[in-house]
């Protein structure tokens, strides 16, 4: 019979414990990575969600914006002007000049897309509507100055400059004098 040496019996004692406990932590660590991958992919599909209902929500405030007098309407519907038809479709067409998305304004030192300054002038029109009769009130009370006197201009794709005023004067002539003017035509290019 074969002598066994007592220490190297210890050592491959030692070893196989040793595997065990190695085996063991890496079944733990396999298993605590797939809870961790399970939560990220109940994150990852809450965070779709989320961009999901928040693009719808931007879609819709943008939608808004591109369609300013609907804005206006939401936010004051019991201010309604009252303006003879002729006078609304002329101040419509305006704003639809106004709202051409190739046209940038500035007033001041602030440089504005047209959706922007749309909304802004169906307010103002909106809140200075008791005070507006034709389409040259809407353009001397809405159009040509800001409350604090800056002048409005429309910035051209060249870079020149002109004031919004005589723009919109110059369209509602052109409007004017179609045979059958509708509120809905295109509006002239700067």
């Amino acid at each position: 019979m074969a002598v066994k040496d007592p220490v190297q019996t210890w050592l491959k004692r030692f070893v196989l414990l040793v595997t065990a406990a190695l085996l063991c932590g890496l079944s733990l660590l396999v298993w605590r990575l797939s809870v961790l991958v399970q939560r990220l992919d109940q994150s990852v599909v809450t965070l779709s969600s989320d961009v999901t209902n928040v693009t719808h929500a931007a879609s819709d405030f943008t939608d808004m914006l591109l369609n300013p007098a609907q804005l206006v309407d939401e936010l004051a519907p019991e201010q309604e002007p009252s303006i003879n038809p002729v006078a609304d479709a002329e101040i419509r067409y305006l704003m639809d000049c106004i709202g051409l998305p190739e046209l940038r304004y500035q007033y001041g030192d602030d440089n504005r897309s047209a959706p922007w300054v749309q909304a802004k002038f169906w307010i103002k029109y909106r809140a200075l509507s008791n005070d507006i009769n034709s389409a040259e009130d809407f353009i001397l009370k809405v159009a040509s100055k800001t409350h604090s006197n800056k002048t409005y201009y429309i910035i051209q794709k060249n870079g020149n400059k002109t004031e919004l005023s005589v723009f919109l004067t110059q369209a509602l002539n052109k409007y004017r004098s179609q045979a059958a003017p509708q509120a809905s035509s295109t509006p002239p290019a700067p």
